[in-house]
């Protein structure tokens, strides 16, 4: 499964969850079970809204 969010790449296989940004990998997740599609899209969602908050996070603190 893949998915893209506000430029995050979503590739996931039957036990995890990796995050790349330009191509470069971010993140890794282990998921306790089997991932579904459904499960994959939850997950995947709020990953996004995560690392977008860390990334505004850190350009304001770049900023001051």
């Amino acid at each position: 499964m893949e998915r893209t969010i506000n430029g995050f790449l979503f590739k996931g296989k039957s036990d995890s969850i990796s995050v790349y940004k330009d191509g470069n990998l971010l993140t890794s997740k282990i998921i306790d079970g089997i991932l579904f599609e459904e499960d994959f899209n939850k997950i995947t969602k709020r990953l996004a809204e995560e690392l977008l908050a860390n990334e505004v996070e850190e350009e304001v603190e770049e900023e001051m």
